[in-house]
């Protein structure tokens, strides 16, 4: 197995983890852990920018593709540049569904993450003045 080999599933693995703290992130009581749902608000709100620079695809796909086409040279196709999420829940559940759904679930988890942060905020500006 060559090094760009390696990468790539390296590069599944980290998106892994983060498709699941993105997840994870919407179940934790922002009470009991502001400090945690604060980082998860802001990671998933700067997600929708980034990936409008790459034509609302994930960084992380591109960053993939782009090694897998350098692990194997010889091999052409789109499917260095698909998400890991359509064919792990087709696999796992026998859901057959469009790539379109990963992107709008995106979308609306960023849109839930900045309305979170936003409350946040305000709430710690509220605690600040409860304490003057």
């Amino acid at each position: 197995m060559n090094t760009y080999a390696v990468l790539v599933w390296l590069v599944e693995f980290i998106h892994l983890l983060l498709v699941i703290f993105f997840v994870a992130g919407f179940f934790v009581s922002i009470k009991g852990h502001r400090t945690f749902r604060l980082l998860h608000s802001i990671s998933l709100s700067a997600l929708l920018p980034i990936q409008l620079l790459f034509d609302f695809n994930c960084p992380l796909v591109v960053l993939n593709g782009r090694l897998g086409e350098l692990a194997y040279p010889g091999i052409t196709g789109e499917w260095h540049y698909k998400s890991f999420l359509v064919p792990l829940v087709q696999y796992l559940f026998g859901i057959n569904m469009p790539e379109i759904i990963v992107t709008v679930a995106t979308i609306l988890g960023s849109i839930i993450a900045v309305m979170t942060l936003v409350y946040i905020l305000l709430s710690n500006k509220a605690l600040a003045r409860q304490e003057i």
